[in-house]
């Protein structure tokens, strides 16, 4: 094979149009690998998201894996000393998500229309901290409110993977 064979204008042309896919291919396959270091497949820094009440504070990742564990922490303040406190979930969370586990765990559970609600002991404390373990049964957009004790409802918004 000739050298100057590989110099006509037709293989010239593609030689170029080469260059610029294979350039493009590892461009994306970069830009997700570091956004799954990143977290933006779920459970890192750029999943992250709180929201915030007057008196609570909640924890938990937007971008999330279908089947695949995820936290919630709650964090409830302003108690002023109550034996109980009170957090309750919508119903269209409790239906989308199986909960493993809530640290502490609840005193009682009350259903509601549109809720579950979850008391919980205090111990005289001002403040308390609540996680809830669970997977989320269902892919795609999710939005959902929360009900802390004595605060007004603090949405939640999540993306679940397949």
């Amino acid at each position: 094979m000739d050298t100057l064979d590989l110099e006509q204008p037709k293989k010239l042309q593609w030689q170029k149009m080469e260059f610029y896919v294979f350039r493009g291919a590892w461009l994306i396959f970069s830009l997700a690998l570091l956004a799954g270091l990143a977290g933006g497949f779920g459970q890192g820094w750029i999943s992250g998201a709180t929201a915030r009440g007057k008196s609570a504070t909640i924890e938990y990742d937007w971008l999330a894996r279908y089947a695949a564990p995820a936290k919630l922490q709650i964090f409830l303040g302003d108690l002023e000393h109550q034996e109980t406190c009170e957090l309750a979930l919508a119903n269209n969370f409790i239906r989308g998500v199986e909960i493993d586990e809530f640290k502490p765990q609840p005193l009682r559970t009350r259903v509601g229309e549109d809720r579950v609600t979850f008391v919980f002991a205090t111990d005289g404390a001002d403040k308390i901290a609540i996680t809830c373990d669970y997977q989320h049964q269902q892919a795609g957009w999710h939005e959902s409110l929360i009900w802390p004790d004595g605060d007004e409802p603090l949405r939640l918004r999540q993306w679940v993977y397949p």
